[in-house]
């Protein structure tokens, strides 16, 4: 017998039909018991109520006969009462009449009761009776008082009064009695009439009802076992359906009783054992029958599976050279029961080569991630180091892999950076120094021109006396000429001073000079520095790309390109700054030298006066002789003098002013050379 591999799907199905049927039949035998109860309850009910109209009327027929045999009595009675002799005179027969009228009362009474027992007729049967003891003792009293009188007495001759009166009384009584009890039974008798006929109806009702319900049962049931047969007819297809895949399924399947002995085996299962028949002790063709230990070597585990509940199980086994994924699993009978296992093969030989290729591969990518991540470490360890201002570290990473032309490009830009700060810091060097000097020529040029100030004020002072003083002249001669000589002396150091204003106006005009060509170098090493920020943060975001494609294992990759990429950020922001500074710095040159040139052409014209000072002493000192006669000449003179002293002064008050000027501008370009100085300072290069 073949186990399917829904067998277990199959026999919950059938096992569910079978319990509909169940039910189906107990239904079954619920509408036949309820039909039968109705009737039995229907019988009941009627053989109750025919039992109590029976016992009613039998009870009526009792009471009746009694009543007759009292009617008898009184008659046999009455008549003797009536004629005395005739007691005497009657038959054996009216005598054993009245015996037995006297006998049988008491026994209707008895069986009155005993029919009456437990109703309401009980009370009137007992006091019946005891009217019946009554009746009878005065009848044979009666009697007795009748056999009294002599039979020769005339006739007409009455018996005793007082046993008459007592009989009469007690017919009376009983009379009375037996009126009580016919108005207590036959009220019941109506009633149980009444009764029996609404019994009688509620019973057709609940015939009729409880057959309505069977005959609806009885439908139901032949609706479900005609759905039953469709959903078997459909069971029936499903099976062939299951029955087809397995047979026609490209997987090998195998299926054994509960003793492990193959008893089904598809074609595909069949066409495997072909193609392994050089491993197997017998034909493929006689497989049905024999164990499954004969197929592979593992018959007992799977007995010890099988015992233990442990299915479904899957083990790998090797047969003829081919690695077999074998999965078992149990199969049960319509019933719910293990009817055996089904084994499906899977040939695996090329799967678990793979899987072995695949298992080396990641080996490999795993210790190529150990390397990635040492070389990134390497990378995260050295830009670290480089954002926290050492520029002195080398890249330990090297390579033909993006990790390796990152470490490369990172040495690169490491090494232009480590040049760069180096030449800014040459350049800050000398850019201090050339402030510190443009700081001493302003101060210079600011105490030279307090001097020349000074100096044109005596010459001015000189001038004035010397005017005041024309009128005097020939007094004073001596005083003239030591005036003349002081004047000289006066102007030959004037002239010196502006010699020294010239030339250290020029100095000031190279340093300055010198100055904007610096400034100039810094701008274009400013501009390579920010080059090599934008190249690296192209690199990082290269790397950012690269690390995104690489997964997992570019997560560290990731952690050094954004570490790259925040200090070519730095450095961005650092050039900027520097930008800034020196634009400023080459401003406030330009404006030196503006200034600068002013004041050369100051101290030039300061120079021409002074020669023009020294013009006229050479003039007034040749001409000493003549100063009487050349007063008004000599006035004159002093007067242009004057005129003159007074542009000196004006000359030396804008030398001044500029002076002022170089010198706020040096002790900018001194500050931001310090600022300069301090942020080369931050790197180890």
């Amino acid at each position: 017998m073949s186990t399917h591999p829904n067998g277990r799907d199959r026999g919950r199905a059938t096992g569910l039909d079978r319990r509909a049927l169940v039910r189906l039949g107990l239904l079954i035998l619920v509408a036949m018991a309820l039909v039968i109860g109705v009737a039995g309850y229907g019988v009941h009910s009627q053989t109750e109520a025919l039992r109590h109209r029976n016992r009613i009327g039998l009870f009526r027929a009792l009471t009746l006969k009694l009543d007759t045999q009292i009617a008898d009595t009184r008659g046999l009675l009455r008549g003797e009462v009536l004629d005395a002799a005739a007691l005497h005179t009657q038959s054996a027969a009216d005598r054993e009449r009245l015996a037995e009228l006297y006998d049988a009362m008491p026994a209707s009474i008895e069986n009155a009761a005993a029919v009456g027992a437990g109703s309401e007729l009980t009370d009137g049967v007992t006091a019946i009776a005891d009217e019946v003891d009554a009746f009878v003792a005065a009848s044979i009293a009666v009697e007795q008082s009748v056999l009294a009188v002599d039979p020769d007495a005339p006739a007409g001759q009455q018996v005793g009064s007082d046993s008459l009166v007592a009989w009469q009384q007690a017919y009376d009584a009983l009379t009375e009695e037996m009126r009580a009890l016919d108005a207590i039974a036959k009220p019941i008798s109506d009633d149980s009439v009444t009764a029996g006929e609404a019994t009688a109806q509620k019973i057709t009702w609940l015939v009729v009802i409880s057959g309505s319900t069977a005959l609806a049962l009885l439908a139901g049931v032949w609706r479900r076992l005609f759905r039953t047969v469709d959903e078997s007819d459909a069971m029936h297809a499903e099976v062939s359906r299951v029955s087809s895949m397995v047979q026609n399924s490209p997987g090998a399947m195998v299926f054994c009783d509960t003793d492990l002995v193959v008893r089904y085996v598809n074609p595909a299962m069949q066409s495997w054992l072909n193609r392994l028949s050089s491993a197997l002790s017998f034909a493929p063709e006689q497989v049905i029958g024999r164990s499954i230990d004969e197929l592979h070597a593992s018959g007992d585990r799977l007995r010890a599976l099988v015992a233990a509940g442990s299915l479904p199980h899957m083990s790998a086994v090797e047969l003829g050279g081919e690695t077999i994924e074998v999965t078992v699993s149990a199969t049960v009978d319509d019933e719910g029961r293990p009817s055996g296992v089904m084994a499906s093969w899977n040939v695996v030989t090329e799967a678990v080569r793979m899987r072995a290729e695949a298992e080396a591969a990641q080996e490999r990518e795993r210790a190529q991630a150990l390397e990635l991540q040492a070389k990134v470490d390497a990378l995260v360890e050295v830009v670290t180091r480089a954002a926290a201002g050492d520029l002195t570290v080398s890249v330990p990473v090297s390579g033909s892999d993006a990790i390796g032309q990152m470490g490369r490009a990172l040495e690169q830009l490491l090494g232009d950076l480590r040049r760069s700060v180096a030449s800014i810091a040459g350049n800050s060097d000398g850019l201090a120094a050339a402030a510190e000097e443009l700081q001493a020529v302003a101060r210079q040029m600011g105490a030279n021109a307090d001097e020349t100030s000074e100096q044109v004020q005596l010459v001015t002072g000189t001038s004035v006396e010397v005017s005041r003083n024309v009128e005097t002249v020939s007094a004073g001669a001596e005083e003239l000429s030591a005036s003349i000589r002081e004047i000289a002396r006066n102007a030959s150091d004037a002239a010196e001073v502006a010699r020294q204003a010239v030339d250290a106006a020029k100095v000031t005009n190279a340093t300055v000079t010198q100055l904007g060509e610096s400034s100039a170098e810094i701008g274009h090493i400013v501009k390579v520095i920010t080059g090599i920020a934008q190249q690296t943060n192209l690199l990082a975001l290269n790397a950012t790309i690269e690390a995104a494609r690489a997964g997992q294992a570019g997560k560290g990759f990731a952690v050094v390109a954004n570490e790259v990429k925040e200090l070519a950020k730095e450095t961005a922001r650092a050039t900027e700054d520097i930008s800034a500074r020196i634009g400023a710095i080459q401003s406030d040159t330009q404006r030196s030298v503006e200034s600068i040139t002013g004041i050369l052409s100051i101290i030039d014209q300061i120079a021409d006066f002074q020669d023009t000072i020294a013009s006229a002493v050479e003039q007034q000192a040749s001409t000493t002789s003549d100063i009487a006669r050349n007063v008004s000449q000599a006035s004159s003179g002093s007067m242009q003098i004057t005129s003159n002293m007074e542009g000196v002064a004006r000359a030396a008050t804008g030398t001044a002013s500029a002076a002022d000027d170089s010198m706020r501008a040096a002790t900018e370009l001194a500050r931001m050379a310090s600022d300069l100085e301090q942020l080369v300072g931050s790197f180890r290069y």
